[in-house]
């Protein structure tokens, strides 16, 4: 059997040994373009595999359509329009309840101003009611004359005379006038009372009357009234004698009406003392 003798001297075995060399360096660059050409290779099969998975879910998606009844399909087209109609419809929504919102903020400001003008409408109009009253309405006052002495009946009654003169200072005519006096004895100072608590008093209990009289602008009215009271059995203190002197108050008070609306009182007091005169 031949054997294979390797030289490793002289001018042959050099030029074996470059020439080994010169290989070794030769394929040297072959291992990088491998390494790059594989990269590549990756990184198609990685799209290649990406693009096949999406295919794959379209090819799914289009299957389950194609799989499922027509009704399952209408419902799921009507439920995305829905949810886009819905998506306006809220924001529509939300831009009218803003205007809704400030409409009613300027609603209630219109309200408030038109409150406001209404109140001062109506002060205004009952000042000038009040000016053309003050203006226009009957003025009823009242005079008072002794008709007579103060006179004792035969059981000791005291009787006063007096004659009421009623007229009409105003404008216009004073209608259902209605009035109510009372004679209060006080033939030694007894009544602790003011005039004008005597006549509150008394005018509590005074009533209307719509069929009462009427006076006209200027107009006067005389009425001739007797009052009779009894003694209270006080004595007098000081020089007085009770059987010549005595003392007493006629109160009373006037309610009329105005033509236009409305209604006066007058009230007045008069301090009787007299000299009895016997019957």
């Amino acid at each position: 059997m031949p054997r294979t003798v390797v030289c490793t001297d002289g001018p042959q075995a050099k030029q074996q040994q470059k020439g080994s060399n010169n290989a070794e360096e030769k394929s040297e660059p072959v291992l990088p373009a491998r390494t790059a050409a594989s990269s590549a290779e990756a990184g198609q099969k990685s799209s290649s595999a990406e693009q096949s998975k999406d295919r794959n879910a379209i090819d799914v998606f289009l299957a389950w359509i194609l799989d499922a009844k027509s009704t399952d399909v209408a419902i799921m087209i009507f439920t995305g329009i829905l949810a886009w109609r819905t998506h306006g419809l809220f924001v529509e929504t939300g831009a009218l309840r803003a205007a809704a919102t400030e409409q009613s903020r300027l609603l209630t400001r219109s309200i408030d101003e038109t409150a406001k003008t209404a109140d001062a409408a109506l002060e205004a109009n009952i000042l000038a009611r009040d000016i053309f009253s003050a203006e226009n309405r009957p003025w009823i006052s009242i005079e008072l004359t002794p008709a007579d002495d103060f006179r004792v009946d035969a059981n000791g009654a005291l009787i006063a005379s007096v004659n009421l003169i009623f007229k009409n200072h105003g404008k216009t005519p004073a209608t259902g006038i209605f009035f109510k006096m009372k004679i209060i004895n006080d033939e030694i100072g007894l009544i602790d009372k003011t005039h004008n608590e005597m006549v509150n008093d008394l005018s509590k209990y005074t009533g209307r009357n719509n069929n009462g009289f009427s006076i006209f602008p200027g107009g006067i009215l005389e009425e001739y009234r007797e009052f009779v009271f009894f003694r209270s059995g006080a004595k007098p203190s000081g020089n007085l004698d009770w059987d010549e002197y005595i003392k007493a108050h006629l109160v009373g008070c006037i309610d009329y009406a105005f033509p236009f609306g409305g209604q006066g009182r007058t009230k007045f007091c008069f301090s009787l003392a007299k000299k009895l005169k016997a019957i």
